[in-house]
């Protein structure tokens, strides 16, 4: 009789442990009353500061077909690195019950401060430096409280990548979870997986005249697994330090500059606007590890490709076996 109300005194107590860590938990997630979305950009009057860089010459033709003497062993061995890191993981589209989505935007920016004679690439006047956004929700106290808030900035380590190519790329200034909008596990009941798909959206005239309306540009993605949600967790603090100066996995075009006019000495001037474009951030939470699925960015092409593990294997399947 003794050992049977030990061992219900053991249920008892275990029951309420487990029942006092799912509140603990719950105080994290499904932060979801009067939600607002913010977001904000930094618009320097120059990000590039051009007077800075050295000046370039050209290639000869002897030295450009000298640099193409470069081994093939060398070159594949590049391209396999290349691949195997873009192997990351994405939460499933297909899961519900420990999952949330939500979306943040800004339309109409432009992305230079002036206009241009030069081209549609002109980096002159280049004013995107990066952005904020912020998720904020009203606690149990009746208080408004900040979700989380991420800070984005232009990645100026290679300058010369940005002029010679037209191509920028984005790092992790800061970023800062407290609180979950999906429901927590118990397999997770204070950590959250959370990915952002950032795409850049541009409409603009072509010199031939032609029109391109709704054109992606670039994308970039932020995938965090574990993240811890609770200040006083042991470890916290290290995580978000470790993610500052993080690149994000991707790559952006500039914004090409439409075609248009200016007025000059009494009349129109063929001239390039100041880059019309939009930012839309797809946003993901997920509790559960079981619904986070494989997949591989590639940035072989100019637009991030994003291909899930069964596309893969469709094509796999589709090969002659000498070719698997």
């Amino acid at each position: 009789m003794i050992k049977m109300k030990l061992l219900l005194l053991g249920i008892i107590l275990t029951s309420g442990i487990h029942l006092l860590i799912g509140c603990t938990a719950s105080n994290r997630s499904m932060a979801t009353q009067d939600e607002r979305l913010a977001m904000e950009m930094k618009k320097p009057a120059d990000a590039i500061n051009l007077t800075l860089l050295k000046d370039q010459d050209a290639p000869s033709l002897a030295m450009r077909g000298s640099a193409r003497g470069l081994p093939v062993a060398g070159l594949a061995g590049s391209l396999i690195s290349i691949a195997s890191d873009a192997v990351k993981k994405i939460i499933a589209d297909d899961q519900k019950k420990y999952t949330a989505a939500y979306q943040f935007g800004l339309n109409d920016l432009y992305f230079y401060d002036q206009l241009s004679g030069e081209g549609p690439f002109d980096p002159v006047g280049m004013q995107f430096s990066g952005f904020t956004m912020v998720r904020t929700f009203k606690n149990v106290n009746g208080q408004m409280d900040t979700a989380f808030i991420a800070d984005f900035e232009l990645d100026t380590s290679n300058v010369y990548e940005i002029i010679n190519n037209s191509i920028f790329r984005l790092k992790l200034k800061s970023f800062q979870l407290k609180y979950a909008k999906a429901k927590l596990s118990g397999e997770n009941s204070n950590k959250l997986n959370m990915d952002m798909e950032i795409s850049f959206v541009t409409s603009y005239a072509g010199e031939q005249g032609m029109l391109y309306d709704n054109v992606t540009v670039g994308k970039f993605f932020l995938l965090l697994r574990d993240a811890p949600l609770d200040p006083a967790a042991p470890g916290y603090s290290e995580y978000y330090k470790n993610l500052a100066g993080k690149k994000l996995v991707g790559r952006s075009f500039l914004v090409p500059r439409s075609l248009g006019y200016r007025k000059e000495n009494g009349g129109p001037v063929k001239s390039f606007s100041q880059g019309l474009y939009s930012i839309n951030v797809k946003v993901k939470e997920c509790s559960k590890q079981s619904f986070v699925s494989k997949i591989l960015i590639d940035n072989s092409a100019g637009i991030i490709d994003v291909t899930r593990d069964w596309m893969k294997k469709d094509v796999k399947a589709r090969l002659p076996a000498s070719m698997q």
